[in-house]
């Protein structure tokens, strides 16, 4: 059975440290990109769909098949992808991944699953052989570690 992954948007992207700080416009580019690249939803066949505050009109459009874009227009992200739930008889493959506890409290109660941002952002993360168990790096410090070796490692030669 494929799941179908709903995303609160804003509230995933003000997680991730190299976004947080980017414009709206940029930090949705990279946020599609991080989901494109990791693939936190898993199996291809898993559906994504992105539910942003705002009008449709501000940002790039989307290229990418594999997600689903929504921006909600005179309402709240949180009213819409309530909204989507309730029009799926089978709930039990909604995964809603956000951090926000009202709307958390509210899809539960509704039958749907739901999972952390941390712990969907982790799901797309490559295991390693061997790897011990509770090894493994938060999210945000690979990131930085990754920037500071590209800096090293790609530094311009003199």
């Amino acid at each position: 059975m494929s799941l179908h992954y709903l995303l609160d948007g804003y509230n995933i992207v003000k997680k991730i440290p190299h976004l947080s700080d980017k414009n709206l416009e940029a930090a949705r580019a990279g946020f599609y990109s991080l989901i494109e690249t990791r693939r936190p939803q898993g199996s291809p066949r898993n559906k994504i769909t992105i539910v942003f505050d705002g009008k449709s009109g501000v940002g790039p459009h989307l290229e990418h098949s594999s997600l689903e874009v929504i921006f909600t227009r005179d309402k709240s992200a949180d009213d819409e992808i309530k909204e989507i739930i309730r029009k799926v008889k089978n709930r039990a493959r909604l995964v809603l991944v956000s951090d926000d506890r009202h709307l958390r409290l509210d899809v539960r109660a509704m039958g749907a699953r739901i999972i952390s941002v941390d712990e969907f952002l982790n799901q797309g993360r490559r295991k390693l052989p061997n790897r011990e168990e509770g090894k493994e790096i938060p999210f945000d410090v690979e990131y930085k570690v990754n920037l500071e070796l590209r800096k090293l490692w790609l530094r311009p030669k003199k």
